[in-house]
């Protein structure tokens, strides 16, 4: 290779590792992650996830793709696959730099008791189990003093304007979430933006009804 050709070549950009991926629970919940998950696969977005390590009290392995871990979770050997270490030290199994991230998906009180610490390390955790969601007071404390910091100045969070406003601003979404659950607006039936703009004002009309009504009822009763 001469140094004209060595001088012309263009540097190759550096990928970033990928994140790092400790998935706890072989439920329903976990199942349903590691579907969607295989799901990415191949995608642009699915090499940017590595699955690290998949446990729970009772079974662990160390995948070489989401779908093997998908097949084997869901494969009879499960059942009988004991391993005393399989909720192993989450952070040896990640390691130390890079993206990590923890989806607990179990139910489990001592899994709980470990996101505050692992928040401590820099690992990101994202949890489906109620009891790691502030359930105890203690725990949320620990949660949320690990150096998270809001976008929010300390003057306007503490003001009677923010908290009034972060009691309002559901009312936004209020009219909408009865639209779908009630007013049929998931999954319109019709075609066209004449005939499904006819159905979001009549459903709207609908809604704003169901609000006057209550209203009523106070007015009867002070009356």
């Amino acid at each position: 290779m001469n140094a004209a050709a060595v001088a012309t070549r263009t540097p190759v950009a550096s990928r970033p590792a990928p994140a790092r991926i400790e998935l706890l629970g072989i439920g329903n919940v976990g199942n349903a992650v590691l579907a969607r998950l295989a799901a990415w696969e191949g995608t642009e977005f699915g090499n940017k996830l590595s699955l690290r390590h998949n446990a729970n009290s009772r079974f662990g392995c160390q995948p070489v793709s989401f779908a093997d871990a998908l097949a084997r979770v869901r494969s009879p050997e499960v059942a009988l696959s004991h391993g005393a270490n399989a909720l192993r030290d989450v952070k040896l199994t990640l390691g130390e730099r890079g993206t990590r991230i923890v989806i607990d998906t179990t139910a489990s009180e001592d899994v709980a008791e470990q996101h505050a610490y692992w928040l401590a390390q820099g690992i990101h955790v994202v949890t489906a189990c109620k009891l790691g969601q502030g359930a105890s007071l203690g725990r949320w404390i620990a949660q949320h003093t690990t150096g998270r910091r809001s976008a929010v100045p300390d003057s306007v969070a503490g003001s009677d304007g923010y908290s009034i406003s972060q009691h309002k601003r559901k009312l936004v979404e209020q009219p909408f979430g009865w639209g779908k659950l009630v007013g049929g607006l998931r999954q319109v039936m019709l075609r066209g933006l004449e005939k499904v703009d006819q159905v979001l004002m009549l459903t709207m009309a609908a809604y704003n009804l169901t609000r006057m009504r209550t209203p009523g009822k106070l007015r009867l009763q002070t009356g």
